[in-house]
């Protein structure tokens, strides 16, 4: 027969393997959110230097249409 203490130390074992699952998903979570909004800031920089060089390329392409034209 099990006593009561150990049913208690089996689910007490049960439970802190479950919390150290649930802290590996938190901490995956977190690397690939981390990973995530890097890429974003990467991806926004790279649209902020585009739309900036097709604004240049077209203000000195009307420039120079204007007196070459």
């Amino acid at each position: 027969m099990i006593s009561q203490e150990e049913t208690e130390r089996k689910l007490r074992e049960k439970l802190e393997l479950e919390l150290a699952s649930k802290e590996h998903q938190i901490a995956t979570l977190v690397i690939e959110t981390q990973k995530l909004q890097s890429t974003l800031i990467k991806l926004k920089e790279t649209s902020f230097t585009q739309v900036n060089n097709k604004k240049e390329k077209t203000s000195n392409e009307s420039y120079l249409s204007f007196f070459f034209c």
